[in-house]
């Protein structure tokens, strides 16, 4: 087997670096699309999705029993999930970022890599998407929430602030809290019968 986490690591930066935009383009015309994807994961965006989905829902409430209001809180609970295990997992691997460690908005506090946040986020609001929309567009829901995932992952990529493998290890994260908590909602809301 080797230096199979060695061969592993370098064939990861290799890999990133290709994707990754110059360094000298970051702040080109061709950084605009995966800065912009980038910023489709921002938590800050997502609470304010999430706030106009509960209000929605309990505006709803009286009419469904508060099942909406019910999916709308677990969905945050389960994205909520996702952020403090990746902010766990960060603190204990501590693998730096590519580049100079800069990010989006210049040197932060988020100085790890492994696993990309926005990855295990989007994952996590990816495998709810199909729920939450609705009824009659829960394809369409699950097909938009694949689609920001992959996006999100390229553009931080892309944009040099994260290796392939953390957006891997981002996806695999957020997906599996977010299948977990999805499967446990809808076991313990299933219609009787």
């Amino acid at each position: 087997m080797g230096d199979l986490p060695g061969r592993l690591h370098q064939w990861d930066r290799a890999l990133s670096a290709r994707i990754a935009l110059p360094a000298d383009a970051s702040s080109s015309r061709r950084a605009w699309l995966p800065s912009l994807g980038a910023h489709l994961g921002d938590s800050w965006l997502w609470l304010l999705i999430w706030g106009v989905l509960w209000r929605d829902a309990r505006r709803r409430r009286h009419a469904d029993g508060g099942r909406r209001e019910s999916l709308v809180q677990s969905w945050l609970a389960a994205v909520i999930a996702s952020i403090a295990v990746t902010i766990g997992i960060k603190q204990v691997v501590q693998r730096p970022r590519p580049g100079s460690g800069t990010l989006l908005y210049g040197s932060g506090p988020d100085v790890h890599s492994f696993p990309s946040g926005h990855a295990a986020r989007i994952s996590t609001i990816a495998m709810w998407a199909g729920l939450l929309a609705p009824h009659e567009q829960r394809h369409l829901g699950s097909l938009t929430g694949l689609v920001l995932a992959f996006t999100i992952g390229w553009s931080r990529v892309r944009l040099g602030i994260h290796y392939v493998g953390d957006v891997l290890a981002g996806y695999l994260l957020g997906g599996t809290i977010g299948f977990l908590s999805r499967r446990w909602w809808q076991q313990r809301h299933q219609p009787p019968g």
